[in-house]
């Protein structure tokens, strides 16, 4: 006799790579559930409602909101609740919804909140963050769908007079300069991508990294077409899926571009690729290893951004000749 499918509740990461990442978790719980509710950041939530496989994607700005949440999946009484987050609040906020089983790692003094319990790994840098979020997903489902996020946005006609090939770039990183190589540089690779290639350069990324990409269009010679901070998330996305390349540093919305299957050079500064590197076929990350990185500081300790220096422009348009 076929058990009864159970009705799932997971709490997805906040930022948006980290949501993007989880992608592969949550279609490998929804091939068990009966129903598959998300709770998602309202930075996030477009991605999710967007899944054909999630129910209900509810999305949250703050504490009030989630507090608001928890109160009416309480009622709706669902089984199982996943977390994904590291925080004690997302493990906290599972509990507040009643839900008997909670599963996530233990980890931020949390483990009263949680039911089954995984320990973190102190090495779980060294492993790419897909995984960790799918070794939760195995405790419902050993039966791993995929191990590659995959976003199919709605399709969109914008700039369809513009001939290809197209480039997006994404000179931001909200996390900190310690991923941000420099914005002169980007400028260079576009005015470069223009004049060697006739491409169109596309600029992308979120609203609070509107004046980074101002200056970078100052500084280019040629105009590009600066989307940042102006179309919905997935519309940003739908407008990746037409580029032919996307250039960008260690930062969320790379995973969005290789999600929609668009080739990727990523460039690496204080981060792992190992651990966040961009998923999927035909992408290629540049990084310059040093006997202090990867050291996950927002800012360099050693105040020289060396290992971001040293990648120059010519070797980013080395990589740029196998795409275009």
């Amino acid at each position: 006799m076929e058990r009864r499918k159970k009705n799932i509740v997971i709490r997805t990461p906040n930022w948006i790579g980290d949501a993007i990442l989880s992608i592969p978790a949550i279609e490998t719980v929804a091939s068990v559930a009966n129903r598959l509710c998300v709770i998602a950041h309202q930075r996030t939530s477009e991605i999710f409602k967007n899944l054909p496989y999630v129910t209900d994607a509810l999305p949250f700005s703050n504490r009030k909101d989630l507090v608001k949440i928890s109160k009416g999946l309480h009622k709706e009484r669902y089984d199982i609740g996943v977390v994904f987050p590291f925080s004690f609040s997302s493990a906290f906020f599972i509990y507040l919804c009643g839900v008997k089983e909670r599963i996530g790692y233990l980890n931020e003094h949390r483990g009263l909140f949680l039911s089954k319990k995984l320990k973190l790994s102190d090495a779980y840098r060294e492993r790419h963050l897909v995984n960790t979020y799918i070794d939760l997903a195995r405790i419902l489902n050993p039966k791993i769908v995929s191990i590659i996020p995959h976003i199919i946005p709605p399709e969109n006609i914008h700039f369809s007079d513009i001939p290809h090939p197209w480039v997006g770039i994404a000179p931001g990183a909200t996390y900190g300069p310690a991923k941000r190589w420099a914005l002169k540089n980007f400028a260079l690779v576009g005015d470069e991508l223009t004049r060697r290639y006739k491409a169109k350069v596309f600029i992308f990324g979120g609203y609070e990294e509107k004046e980074i990409a101002l200056k970078m269009n100052e500084c280019m010679e040629e105009d590009p077409i600066n989307l940042v901070g102006k179309v919905p998330l997935i519309e940003a996305a739908s407008i990746m899926k037409q580029c032919d390349l996307f250039i960008c540093n260690d930062t969320g919305i790379m995973h969005l571009a290789a999600a929609v299957g668009t080739p990727t050079i990523a460039i690496f500064g204080s981060t792992n690729p190992k651990w966040t590197g961009p998923l999927g076929k035909n992408h290629k990350v540049i990084k310059i290893g040093l006997d202090c990185s990867p050291c996950y500081e927002r800012t360099c300790r050693n105040h020289t951004y060396e290992c971001l220096k040293s990648t120059g422009v010519e070797e980013v348009m080395t990589c740029v000749k196998n795409y275009i």
